[in-house]
């Protein structure tokens, strides 16, 4: 039991309860809060940096991702294209993208169309610059 006079906020502030204590000595008895506290460092800092390195920017993985999705995507709506235009074609005549259909199953890469390529040189452009203002801007705000 304790019995205290005072304001209620240092008690709250200044008194920790509890259930462990130390077997050795010399071990301070914050030492499970220390290391609870350096876990979520750790866990923040690495979600922090898996995030930063998944946006689509120059020199960063995000930018091979984005482009794998542009390409995957492109050759999607190109074998569908294809295939409702075999679809379409008359028994006797040639199929109009016979090559494409033969493309969609290869395993090297496709270049991007000239759409592709722009969208994604925009894209990555776009998130390089943005994301260079940001560290500008923390730097200098680190600065002050």
């Amino acid at each position: 039991m304790l019995l205290y006079a005072g304001s209620p906020t240092e008690l709250w502030l200044d008194v920790q309860v509890s259930s462990l204590c130390p077997r050795y000595p010399y071990l301070p008895h914050t030492l499970p809060s220390w290391i609870e506290t350096l876990m979520q460092y750790i866990l923040s800092f690495s979600l922090a940096f898996c995030l930063l390195n998944a946006l689509p920017a120059y020199y960063l993985d995000g930018d091979l991702a984005f482009k794998l999705l542009i390409t995957a995507v492109e050759q999607r709506t190109r074998v569908a294209r294809a295939t409702k235009c075999n679809i379409l074609a008359s028994a006797d005549s040639k199929p109009l993208y016979k090559k494409e259909l033969a493309d969609s199953g290869a395993e090297e890469p496709v270049e991007l169309s000239r759409g592709g390529q722009m969208v994604y040189t925009a894209v990555t452009a776009l998130t390089t610059v943005l994301l260079g203002w940001c560290i500008v801007g923390s730097v200098l705000l680190l600065a002050l």
